[in-house]
């Protein structure tokens, strides 16, 4: 197992994890906050590959 810092790349990787763990939050929901997160400055997330 690889731990990374997401970027555009995973995007879809860290739709499906999410979408494991809250399966009714809508599916482009989940893509809008991976874009948040990933243009604010002052947060990350990191992703098991």
């Amino acid at each position: 197992m690889d731990i990374r810092q997401m970027n555009r790349t995973h995007l879809d990787h860290w739709r499906g994890l999410r979408k494991q763990l809250w399966p009714g939050h809508p599916d482009d929901a989940h893509l809008a906050d991976g874009e948040e997160i990933l243009q604010a400055d002052h947060l990350a997330s990191f992703i098991a590959m």
